[in-house]
């Protein structure tokens, strides 16, 4: 699994814009992809909660609650009981 981690201790750099057009982009193309948002003001699973449901799945994950254990299966889930796990 591909991991991009976009940081910077910088506010208003643009890390949550860069980090939802990646997830977008591979989301588009079928790749399953998590969005980790470890900031608080959790801007990037607000943009998720407002995206259509009707395209690709992105799993929206809380990273401000520490340590993450994830898996991702081909069909973009995220703790399925599909055959991928």
């Amino acid at each position: 699994m591909k991991k991009i981690l976009v940081v910077n201790p910088k506010g208003g750099c643009g890390k949550t814009t860069i980090a939802t057009n990646l997830s977008s982009y591979y989301a588009l193309w079928e790749v399953p992809v998590a969005l980790v948002d470890c900031d608080p003001q959790h801007s990037s699973l607000e943009w998720l909660d407002q995206r259509p449901s009707d395209l690709n799945p992105i799993v929206g994950v809380d990273g401000s609650k520490g340590k993450l254990n994830l898996k991702l299966c081909r069909t973009g889930c995220c703790g399925c009981p599909c055959a991928d796990h």
